[in-house]
């Protein structure tokens, strides 16, 4: 991938912090869901070089913002996507099945897969959209560049995943790696964005994760560097009522505070 008016070239550094200058037009990524339970019919190869390659499909100079690579942060989801790509091209290997090799089966994360036809659907949260004051339930979709945020998991893998950052990334990362991911790239640009990780502020200490919403939904996924104490919420909403969301995850962090938590069952949301 090469900026269009700029020879600085992209980094995977620059990917993972979102630094990279590739910008999301909506109006091209709206073309790479699927609908109607079914996974992508666009690979993410043909998808994400599609949109990066002057000679791809989806290739516009607008794909790009105006500053050069590394100087400017915007977060960009075909970057993150791209980055996943990478994975894919240096491996040889899919990435959805590399994930399960390298990710899902050493955590022994049964509930987690990046496809539809992985997954019992059954047991999957149907996502929902808010309108004309009730929540309409959507169908099961899809997207191309999937990397960016199709991940489906139980709460209970997610912890798992998130338990091992906070335990300094084995067995999967060594302390180094973790430590490089949690820490700013490129802090002039912005002072709490890491490689993938993010520093929030939900309360006292500092707190390292990720959120995400789609349609039909949001979630959040966060740890406390100083002690570990973190939380996983996904909910099957697309966040219409962050306060009640703000609320359960206080609960949820008092807690993981509690010296007896692990005699006690966690709490349970209140609407």
């Amino acid at each position: 991938a090469a900026h269009p008016t700029s020879s600085t070239p992209v980094t995977y550094a620059m990917l993972l912090a979102h630094a990279s200058s590739i910008v999301d037009v909506w109006g091209t990524l709206g073309q790479w869901y699927q609908y109607g339970n079914m996974d992508p019919s666009i690979s993410l190869y043909d998808a994400v070089a599609g949109y990066l390659d002057p000679q791809g499909t989806y290739y516009s100079t607008d794909n790009w913002s105006s500053a050069a690579p590394g100087t400017q942060y915007t977060y960009s989801n075909v970057g993150s996507a791209f980055a996943g790509l990478l994975v894919q091209l240096i491996s040889g290997e899919d990435f959805a099945a590399r994930s399960r090799s390298q990710i899902f089966e050493p955590l022994n994360l049964q509930d987690t897969a990046w496809r539809l036809a992985e997954l019992d659907l059954d047991t999957v949260a149907m996502p929902y959209r808010y309108e004309n004051g009730t929540y309409t339930p959507l169908e099961h979709y899809t997207f191309a560049d999937y990397p960016n945020g199709g991940l489906r998991a139980s709460a209970c893998d997610m912890a798992r995943f998130l338990s091992s950052q906070a335990a300094g990334g084995a067995p999967l990362l060594d302390a180094a790696t973790v430590e490089l991911m949690q820490t700013p790239a490129y802090p002039n640009l912005n002072g709490t964005q890491g490689l993938g990780w993010y520093q929030e502020n939900i309360g006292p200490g500092t707190w390292i994760g990720h959120s995400g919403g789609e349609a039909g939904v949001f979630t959040e996924a966060y740890y406390r560097l100083d002690d570990g104490v973190g939380f996983v919420l996904l909910t099957n909403t697309g966040g219409d009522d962050l306060g009640a969301v703000y609320a359960v995850e206080d609960q949820l962090i008092a807690w993981g505070e509690t010296p007896s938590r692990h005699a006690a069952d966690p709490p349970r949301a209140t609407a």
